[in-house]
């Protein structure tokens, strides 16, 4: 259980402190060398885009985890409000720095 905490929360949490930190100097390259990969292609305003995204999917597998399957229609419902509320937040924040990645982010979340 420890490890599952440190996994789910610990890292997503380390990577999003240290493009915090980073933020005003993500364009220098001794900081690109170690940060690129967690947020390439996002424009640099929403570089915190994929703690949101590792958050929307920790909170779907929680939801599939630890709900009852007695409780399936609640379960249903709270993982397509889920869904809903985090495609109206891509929609307004237009993390990508290409539109059609945007676009495609939001389509790809109601395909199973």
């Amino acid at each position: 259980m420890p490890m599952m905490v440190f996994y789910v929360i610990g890292i997503p949490l380390l990577a999003f402190i240290i493009l915090l930190k980073n933020r005003r100097k993500l364009d220098q390259p001794e900081v690109i060398k170690y940060t690129l990969l967690l947020y390439q292609g996002l424009r640099h305003e929403v570089f915190y885009w994929e703690l949101i995204n590792t958050s929307r999917k920790c909170i779907l597998l929680g939801l599939h985890v630890f709900v009852p399957d007695k409780f399936r229609i609640i379960k249903a419902l709270l993982g397509v409000f889920m869904l809903f509320v985090c495609s109206l937040i891509q929609h307004r924040l237009k993390p990508f720095k290409i539109k059609i990645i945007t676009s495609l982010g939001r389509r790809k979340r109601f395909v199973p």
